[in-house]
């Protein structure tokens, strides 16, 4: 059994060994090792060689000398192919075009060294080999973009060198796949890749206008939200001062009870004070008059008696004298006229003398009478100054009593002030909220927008990749699954042709099938087949159909109603209203 080398199958895929889907055990290096001592301990058939260097070459030969018998089958890539997938992983063109000729003509020794025991075989993406027995899984895709193709075979036909070397590679080997007229080919799919690019780029464009829109209309939100705050911590701010403002004046107030009730306690103890002097002087003034009164009525009884005791006298003297003219009358004699007269004059005189007296009892009563009225207007004018007094203070209590009103009406007016603010604070409270809820609806509109243009762009990639080359190729194979997949498409009900034409009128223009145009083109710009189906939902909704690239009606068509799976948005509709039963009030 012949030992099978792949060539540089590492430019087509990370993991080599998963294209040998037949093979068993593949063993991928970067240098043979020595197959004399591989064979002993563990033999393989095939191995994957990412390039053939000079000391590859040596083993080779080395290895085919040690046995005559020994057969080895290497499969060299197709320049055109080998070249676009290095050109697709970020190679440099002239680099990549150098090592494939290198490598070329290494082979090529090889070969001339040993012709017998060694067999060429080309292989290229989406051939078969009749030659070895575990043939490629080696898909289209793996070439790159069909740009990349187009620069490669724009290499390949412009390089006289690789063509020479091309040239005596295909003679020397046994079987290679070589397509004519493939430049065409692979320039009218670089165009079509080109515009399908360009459209997507324009979707994309309008999607990024949409975002940036989206964007603006965040920023003015947040603007928006950042304005409100301003004025929630202005508010805030207000509230705290009028808070402040509030504590001073319920501090102020606060003293100015401790001083009205100090002044009150003043005020009851100084008219305490005033109303106990007022009774202790009231006291004085009546025990005063009461000595007068008993003074007077002492006086008045001494003058009555010194009243009578002269009434008295004048009786007496009035009795002597009567009996001085009967003595007069009587007697003749001269003595004792002289001693009535002399006893008269003593009457007189003590008569006088008792007048005299009731005088002074009359200005000593007079003088108490003044003294009293004095009193009494002393104690009139002590008793108005304590009332004047009593009125300041009442006065300085209506005072302080009207400033505590002012205070508790700016106290109020404060309290108030202080509802509005908070008030406000609610309010804007609320709008900020509010603002901020909207903010989360239009975040979350935007997420949902940008997964859903996600999902999009991730199955037009995958799509791309798998089928926009393949759908323009000429191939035996496409011209045998095109008919089947129109004849697929005309024969559901979730394509209508008619349908279809009405909705894109460019289609009628251009003059290609319905079916047709939506299996190339209508999918890829995101078209509906008919009122049934709806491309976007269809991708969007079924995360694995975006991710394997493929057609979304005939994924649906081949899987998709057998497992059940929905075609387009639910409708929601309200419900009709309930007839008013037969007796209820209309």
């Amino acid at each position: 059994m012949p030992r099978v080398i792949y060539l540089g199958l590492q430019a087509f895929a990370h993991e080599p060994h998963q294209l040998l889907p037949a093979a068993e055990n593949p063993l991928a290096c970067e240098s043979l090792v020595d197959i004399s001592e591989a064979d002993a301990q563990a033999p393989s058939s095939i191995y994957l060689l990412s390039t053939l260097n000079d000391e590859d070459v040596v083993k080779l030969r080395a290895w085919c000398k040690h046995d005559a018998e020994r057969q080895v089958m290497i499969a060299w890539p197709q320049p055109s192919a080998w070249l676009a997938a290095r050109l697709a992983s970020g190679a440099v063109a002239e680099e990549a075009l150098n090592d494939w000729l290198a490598q070329a003509k290494r082979l090529l020794a090889l070969f001339r060294s040993a012709r017998r025991q060694i067999t060429l075989v080309g292989y290229s993406p989406g051939r078969t080999s009749k030659l070895i027995d575990a043939p490629l899984d080696l898909p289209t895709t793996a070439t790159g973009k069909a740009i990349y193709q187009l620069a490669a075979a724009y290499l390949c036909g412009h390089a006289q060198p690789l063509q020479d070397t091309y040239a005596y590679l295909l003679a020397s080997s046994q079987e290679s796949p070589v397509e004519e007229g493939q430049e065409a080919t692979i320039a009218q799919a670089a165009l079509n890749e080109y515009h399908a690019l360009q459209a997507a780029s324009e979707k994309g464009q309008r999607d990024r206008q949409a975002l940036q829109e989206a964007d603006a209309t965040r920023e003015q939100q947040q603007q928006a939200i950042a304005r409100l705050k301003g004025e929630l911590s202005g508010a805030r701010d207000e509230q705290a001062l009028v808070l402040q403002q509030l504590q001073d004046v319920q501090q102020t107030v606060a003293e100015r009870a401790n001083e009205l009730q100090v002044l009150r306690e003043q005020a009851d103890i100084a008219k305490q004070q005033a109303q106990r002097l007022q009774e202790e002087q009231l006291q004085a003034l009546q025990k005063e008059n009461q000595a007068l009164k008993q003074a007077l009525e002492t006086e008045q009884k001494e003058q009555a008696v010194t009243v009578q005791a002269l009434q008295n006298v004048q009786l007496e003297a009035a009795g002597i004298f009567d009996t001085l003219q009967q003595v007069k009358a009587t007697q003749t004699q001269r003595e004792e006229q002289k001693s009535a007269q002399q006893a008269l004059t003593a009457a007189q005189k003590e008569n006088t003398q008792l007048l005299s007296t009731l005088q002074q009892a009359q200005q000593a009563y007079e003088t108490l009478n003044q003294e009293y009225q004095a009193l009494a207007e002393r104690k009139e004018s002590q008793v108005a100054e304590q009332q004047r007094l009593v009125n300041a203070q009442q006065k300085n209590i209506d005072s302080v009593v009207t400033k505590l009103e002012r205070r508790a009406a700016e106290v109020q007016k404060i309290q108030q002030q202080l509802e509005k603010s908070t008030q406000d604070t609610a309010h804007f409270r609320q709008q900020l909220e509010k603002r901020q809820k909207e903010l989360n609806i239009l975040r979350a509109d935007t997420q949902r927008h940008i997964s859903h243009l996600e999902s999009l762009v991730q199955w037009l990639r995958v799509h791309a990749q798998r089928h926009a080359a393949v759908a323009y190729r000429d191939s035996r194979s496409y011209k045998k699954e095109l008919p089947k997949q129109l004849a697929m498409l005309e024969a559901t009900p979730f394509f209508d042709a008619d349908w279809y034409l009405a909705q894109y009128p460019d289609v009628a223009k251009s003059g290609i099938k319905p079916a047709e145009h939506f299996i190339k083109f209508g999918a890829i710009d995101g078209r509906h087949p008919s009122s049934q189906f709806s491309t976007d939902f269809y991708l969007t909704h079924y995360k694995d159909v975006a991710a394997s690239g493929q057609h979304p009606l005939l994924h649906y068509l081949r899987h998709g109603i057998a497992e059940q799976r929905k075609t387009q948005p639910p409708q929601h509709h309200l419900p009709a209203p309930k007839k008013p039963t037969e007796g209820a009030d209309a």
